[in-house]
């Protein structure tokens, strides 16, 4: 893929895989503050990346596979650790 090829994302122009998000809400039907939740599902699946206020990165699916098998692992990893002392910010 050339590096200044436009890509459409649901009615999303970008350049470079980069998209405003400001009208998605109104493309997927959602609610304004449901797009960060989805953005943040995304993001934590390494399938898009946040770069500032109201832009994300499409890095697509080609990650996936390996942050599932991250994800498998970490409870595990997590379970062999001594538990954490209760925070004062209760």
């Amino acid at each position: 893929m050339l590096s200044n090829q436009k890509e459409n994302l649901g009615g999303m122009q970008s350049v470079d895989g980069v998209f405003q998000f400001h009208n998605l809400a109104q493309i997927l039907g959602v609610k304004r503050r449901r797009i960060f939740d989805i953005i943040h599902v995304l993001e934590s699946l390494k399938i898009v990346e946040h770069l500032g206020l109201k832009k994300i990165k499409w890095l697509g699916f080609a990650h996936l596979p390996q942050t599932i098998d991250f994800l498998r692992t970490a409870p595990l990893a997590e379970q062999n650790q001594e538990p954490r002392q209760a925070s004062n910010y209760a």
